[in-house]
């Protein structure tokens, strides 16, 4: 029978610092303050987004403020018809 091994770099670093990426996105959530996507809906969009960052520039800290400019650049800005509808 073959063996296989599985590695895994966990990088404490990334795990320690996440929570200020969390911070930092509920902050863009409230400044955007979008006429009707709920910050649910608004993780979906910047995550779409991110992935694609990564792709073309890798991770960091630059791409998340990359990734954020882009996603309030994506955004549609105009109000819902019905007025903030935001659930």
């Amino acid at each position: 029978m073959q063996r296989y091994s599985l590695l895994i770099d966990a990088d404490d670093t990334l795990w320690e610092n996440n929570i200020y990426f969390e911070q930092a996105f509920q902050q863009f959530v409230e400044v955007l303050d979008h006429s009707h996507l709920n910050p649910t809906q608004v993780r979906e969009v910047l995550d779409e987004i991110e992935l694609e960052n990564i792709r073309i520039h890798g991770y960091g800290s630059a791409n998340f403020g990359r990734t954020c400019s882009s996603v309030s650049a994506f955004l549609p800005k105009s109000p819902s018809p019905s007025g903030n509808s935001k659930s």
